[in-house]
């Protein structure tokens, strides 16, 4: 175990190059995670403490869940619990955004990898998007503090035609850059396997 170099592979996924067609008649953004993952559940709870300051200014913005183990209820909450790998990628496909309020963790995380790969709309921390190579910012967005995370969200869903249409521009370098195909075989040539 000693003496020994040791290299780590890149977090990859498989994902369709497809348009998600299955119209989801909800103004809404998404977090995508099990509560019962502490990182998860401060990120659920800071999201659900910004919803009141939200529906002031849009009151019929929803939240959706995924991922199971959260039992509360709230007028702006729709917990879709654990759904399939399909049902999840036209949930985030289809939302305003999936919003990542993070502050700690460790790692790439594979829900935005997936949601930019998907042509979604990502607003994150700069903890819950750390080690991603982004082609470009705004979208995604990276907010600093509370105020800015409110802002962000309103300016997503007020300028959402445009801001959409750069997000789906922008998936197909993600869908190569973290496709489990190309990683693994750059893995292969850079470590000579």
């Amino acid at each position: 175990m000693y003496k020994k170099k040791t290299v780590l592979l890149p977090n990859a996924i498989t994902i369709k190059n497809k348009i998600y067609n299955k119209k989801i008649k909800l103004n809404y953004i998404i977090y995508t995670g099990s509560y019962l993952y502490k990182p998860n559940k401060e990120a659920i709870d800071y999201l659900n403490s910004i919803f009141p300051i939200l529906l002031k200014k849009i009151p019929n913005l929803k939240l959706v869940l995924t991922g199971g183990g959260y039992s509360k209820t709230f007028p702006w909450l729709i917990n879709k619990g654990i759904v399939t790998k399909n049902e999840l990628h036209n949930l985030i496909y289809h939302s305003k955004c999936l919003c990542v309020p993070l502050k700690y963790g460790s790692g790439t995380r594979i829900k935005i990898i997936e949601a930019l790969s998907l042509g979604a709309i990502v607003v994150s921390s700069k903890k819950g998007i750390e080690g991603i190579d982004l082609i470009s910012k705004n979208p995604p967005f990276i907010y600093k503090n509370k105020k800015d995370l409110i802002k962000i969200i309103y300016d997503v869903i007020y300028g959402y035609k445009k801001i959409k249409k750069n997000s789906v521009n922008s998936k197909k370098y993600y869908l190569e850059k973290y496709s489990m195909k190309n990683v693994i075989k750059k893995f292969i040539n850079e470590n000579k396997i």
